[in-house]
């Protein structure tokens, strides 16, 4: 079993204007000096299965967020939810999803419900078995 780290931040419209509830997120760390992603950053994973994503917010200032493993564009069902405020880890350990290793791309996206004060800092993590 592999592991994809992801780390980053929801940025708020007031630092970034603009910024839309959905955004893409790259390994980029969290460092709010970085405009967030609004689409695909065209990352083609080895040849894998996704069989489980972990979130852990560590500052959260959001309403609800959805955090989900995208293949070519498309949400998969590999999801997880942060309710409002919450800093509890979260993980989807049933849901899996194969990439080809060639040319699908992942793509890990939030999607906010609600107004963001300031920003919100996460790690992911989404694990892989290899093909």
């Amino acid at each position: 079993m592999a592991s994809l780290k992801f780390s980053g931040y929801l940025a708020n419209s007031g630092v970034f204007p603009g910024v839309g509830t959905t955004q893409f997120h790259a390994d980029s760390g969290a460092d709010p000096s970085h405009a967030p992603m609004t689409s695909s950053n065209g990352y083609i994973p080895a040849s894998c299965t996704v069989t489980e994503l972990h979130v852990n917010p560590s500052v959260n200032s959001a309403g609800s967020t959805t955090y989900t493993v995208y293949k070519n564009g498309v949400a998969t069902a590999v999801t997880v939810t942060v309710s409002s405020t919450s800093t509890t880890p979260v993980a989807d350990t049933t849901h899996t999803v194969t990439f080809n290793g060639t040319t699908d791309v992942l793509d890990l996206v939030t999607v906010r419900g609600g107004s963001l004060a300031t920003s919100t800092y996460f790690s992911a993590t989404v694990k892989t078995t290899p093909l």
